[in-house]
């Protein structure tokens, strides 16, 4: 089979899969969409006769239907140099490159099995709807205000004062502040700490009530394989309130059994938003409740594996990728993937995949 996975050079997990992909005899071509158009070129001709595409980083041309699965892993946009184009075409340019490559990606989706289809993944990363959704099969969810009105805010946090309120963003942000590279993670505020009225108005949020934590659950889904992995966040201090501000070194995971119950309503919600991979974060309340949380359609997951070698997750999403199926079920049986066999050869492709494209050094969520 061929496979085209859009992605970034600092990617590890496309390359990682690629390299799989590749030793099992399929074809398998990596787009780094940042290289338009300063590194790469593409042209589609559309005639009576049929439609093509040509990209001067891939084989010649490709026919729409040439890719048999499409992950759509890490989507970068274009980057078109400031100093080759007026200033007052700057803005033009951006928008012309990224409706040509959207175009692609249009022709692209009516062809290809999608990991995951562009237009749900779209959908699916309102958290709102998540949320929503989520309540709707079944799942226990935290109350939940969205809002830039500065009353609504402090209101919310005034009803909720005796748990404490959590403010988490609608979407990762990641920015550089002198020699460092800073993050923003979810966070307990309180009224004293919440900026003007005039700040406040200029940014809408997420506040939640906090909810006290037994421990937290990563959920992989593959199809209809639900992978959870349990994440003692509450035995250091720094991971208590968002284990991502704790280092992996120090993180304590280990493989956990989901009730059958909480299994299908999961399954439920990602039915509901069209999605074939994803991975869920969940709280396990002292009282042994399941609350939803949210749900990344392109999530992190191969640290998991790194972490704890005896959770296949590599050898699942290799085969889950073969079978292009929405009811995929891993067969343990049969599993022979493991990611320690490919690690060094990933850094030293990851390194020249850096050297080589486009590449804004930031970390991806």
């Amino acid at each position: 089979m061929k496979y085209l996975i859009y992605t970034q050079p600092d990617d590890a997990h496309a390359v990682i899969v690629k390299l799989v992909l590749e030793e099992l005899g399929h074809e398998v071509q990596l787009w780094f969409a940042a290289d338009q158009p300063s590194l790469l070129t593409h042209s589609v001709s559309v005639n009576l006769h049929r439609t093509f595409w040509a990209s001067s980083d891939h084989m010649p041309e490709y026919g729409l239907s040439e890719f048999d699965v499409i992950w759509h892993r890490r989507v970068d946009q274009p980057k078109v140099p400031k100093h080759l184009t007026h200033p007052g075409d700057y803005t033009f340019v951006i928008r012309e490159n990224r409706l040509f490559l959207d175009s692609i990606t249009s022709l692209l989706s009516t062809q290809a099995w999608w990991v995951n289809d562009p237009l749900a993944a779209r959908r699916a990363n309102s958290k709102l709807l998540q949320l929503h959704l989520a309540k709707k099969c079944g799942l226990q969810i935290p109350a939940t205000l969205c809002s830039n009105s500065p009353q609504d805010i402090k209101s919310f946090i005034k009803a909720y004062q005796k748990e404490g309120v959590i403010y988490k963003a609608l979407c990762p942000n990641i920015w550089a502040e002198k020699a460092n590279l800073k993050a923003l993670y979810t966070a307990i505020i309180d009224a004293k700490q919440l900026p003007s009225d005039e700040v406040l108005k200029l940014t809408p949020g997420i506040y939640q009530p906090y909810v006290k934590k037994k421990y937290e659950l990563r959920v992989n889904c593959f199809g209809k394989d639900c992978v959870a992995t349990k994440v003692n966040s509450q035995e250091q201090e720094n991971s208590k309130i968002d284990w991502r501000a704790s280092s992996e070194d120090t993180l304590s995971i280990e493989p956990y059994h989901l009730p059958q119950s909480i299994e299908f309503k999961l399954q439920s919600l990602m039915r509901q938003l069209g999605l074939a991979f994803g991975c869920i974060d969940m709280i396990v309340s002292p009282e042994n409740e399941y609350i939803f949380l949210e749900i990344n359609e392109q999530g992190q997951f191969l640290w998991i594996e790194e972490m704890e070698p005896n959770i296949l997750l590599l050898d699942r999403f290799v085969n889950f990728m073969q079978h292009r199926s929405f009811y995929f079920n891993w067969n343990p049986r049969e599993a022979n993937i493991r990611l320690k066999d490919y690690q060094r050869d990933t850094i030293q492709q990851v390194k020249e995949n850096m050297a080589q494209h486009v590449y804004e050094n930031l970390p991806r969520a």
